[in-house]
């Protein structure tokens, strides 16, 4: 993308909606290199060639307002976060048809966003909403599907409502043990937070069981990789599952856990 912009210096003009295409291809490649900085700049760009191209607004426009939302939100500049899911929420609202698939992208974005303002029962009321909306607009395997039921999940969890959040991730589990779906859903950090719930319910069998597939899942991982829960977590096993005390330090060390819900930005284009 970074050739074929060269390429176009000269001949298309500056606010042609193929330059702005590239810059927000480049934002992508950016932020999955976890360049943010440069992905930021790179989405600002793309945003302001967006808005001289369709100044009325335009699908592709939600697109990269949500990406460029969800990188703030993972960088704690809510503030900026916020004013990209309005524009995103009030553009959405006059170009987009009620069932497109964008919707999600904004919907989640939005309850991303108050979950990490801490207000849980907004968080929560707007991923149902997308949950909602994904129930008539995704097959039922499908990656959003599962990162909104994670979202859920841990929005209830910070609600101490445990039960409802193992509902959440079980179903979540089962779409993210696909095949088709392995590299874009982290399975252990999802199995590794039911054990988290069930030990809040006193299941504590139920979650040496899950623990103990956990395990399975990256024990042949070094310790440090984003996929493996410290072995901190992972101290509760089966056999000493109803050690009180190990329950205690495993709820202590999961509130410290790696956030398991995943954004991606862009998706939709």
């Amino acid at each position: 993308d970074l050739a074929l912009l060269q390429a176009y210096k000269g001949v298309l003009a500056d606010d042609d909606p193929q330059v702005a295409i590239c810059w927000f291809r480049i934002a992508n490649a950016k932020y999955r290199l976890g360049q943010q900085q440069e992905a930021t700049h790179a989405y600002r760009t793309a945003l302001d060639l967006q808005r001289k191209a369709y100044p009325e607004g335009d699908r592709q426009l939600v697109i990269t307002y949500c990406s460029l939302g969800v990188l703030n939100t993972e960088m704690d500049d809510l503030v900026n976060a916020e004013q990209c899911y309005s524009a995103a929420l009030e553009m959405a609202e006059r170009v987009l048809s009620p069932k497109d698939i964008v919707w999600l992208n904004v919907l989640v974005g939005v309850s991303e966003l108050y979950y990490k303002k801490g207000a849980f029962e907004e968080a929560h009321d707007w991923a149902l909403q997308t949950l909602e909306l994904a129930t008539v607009t995704l097959p039922a395997v499908h990656q959003m599907r599962a990162k909104i039921l994670a979202q859920l999940a841990a929005a209830v969890t910070q609600l101490n409502r445990p039960a409802e959040a193992a509902e959440y991730l079980i179903e979540a589990i089962g779409i993210a043990s696909q095949a088709s779906l392995a590299d874009a859903i982290s399975l252990p950090i999802m199995t590794n937070n039911l054990t988290y719930v069930l030990c809040k319910q006193g299941l504590l069998e139920d979650a040496g069981q899950w623990n103990a597939r956990t395990w399975e899942l990256v024990k042949d991982l070094p310790e440090g990789h984003p996929e493996r829960p410290s072995a901190a977590q992972l101290a509760l096993h089966r056999r000493d599952g109803r050690d009180a005390g190990r329950v205690q330090q495993a709820e202590h060390q999961q509130a410290e856990r790696r956030d398991f819900r995943h954004q991606f930005p862009g998706e939709a284009a």
